[in-house]
C-alpha cells in the first residue's frame, strides 16, 4: 500500500507483539504518515475499505486502519474492535472468509455509484486450517488413507483453498 518495500520502513516480517518486534528491530506499527494508496484514493474522491486481516500494527498505541485512509473498516489483527468477540469463537479464524467477503460486498453495494477501493485480506490459507468435510471431499486421495484417524496436510490445505476460491 506504500509502493515501497517493507524493509524501507524497518518491517522485515509480520508486525507482532512489542517484544517480538523489538527483538527483530521493527516498529510496532507502520507509520500512518507514510504516503499510502488508500489515502491518495480517498483524497481523490474514492470510498475506501479495509476488510480482513490487517497486520500493520495492533498493539498499544497502534493507529486504527482509518488513520491510513480507510473509510470503512472491519479488520482482524488491528485495534479495530468490530470482530473482537467473534474472533474468540472456535474455528473463527479458519472459517471467517464468508464474513470477510460479505462485509466487502456490503461496502461495494453501498458505494457502487462512486469510485471505490477495497483492500481485502482473508485469513486463508495461512490461518489455522479447519475446512468443512465437504471442502475436503474432492481431495480424499491426498489423505493418509481411509483407516487413519486424521486428515492429511494436503487434503486440509487443498480443501481450505477451494473454500477460499468458492467464496471469492
Amino acid at each position: 500500500m506504500t509502493g515501497q518495500f517493507p524493509a524501507h520502513h524497518r518491517i522485515h516480517g509480520h508486525l507482532a507483539t512489542p517484544e517480538l518486534n523489538a527483538r527483530r528491530d521493527m516498529p510496532d506499527f507502520l507509520d500512518p504518515k507514510v504516503v499510502m494508496l488508500p489515502r491518495l484514493l480517498k483524497e481523490a474522491g474514492y470510498a475506501t475499505a479495509a476488510v480482513g486481516k490487517w497486520h500493520l500494527g495492533s498493539g498499544p498505541g497502534a493507529p486504527l486502519p482509518q488513520a491510513y485512509g480507510f473509510d470503512f473498516v472491519r479488520t482482524l489483527v488491528s485495534n479495530d474492535p468490530s470482530w473482537a468477540e467473534l474472533a474468540r469463537q472456535p474455528y473463527f479464524w479458519a472459517r471467517c472468509t464468508p464474513l470477510i467477503v460479505d462485509e466487502t460486498l456490503r461496502f461495494i453495494e453501498q458505494n457502487r455509484q462512486r469510485p471505490f477501493y477495497a483492500n481485502v485480506w482473508t485469513t486463508l490459507p495461512h490461518a489455522t486450517l479447519h475446512p468443512a468435510d465437504e471442502d475436503m471431499q474432492p481431495y480424499r486421495q491426498f489423505g493418509p488413507g481411509a483407516n487413519a484417524p486424521y486428515r492429511g496436510a494436503r487434503e486440509i490445505y487443498y480443501g481450505s483453498v477451494s473454500h477460499l476460491d468458492r467464496e471469492l
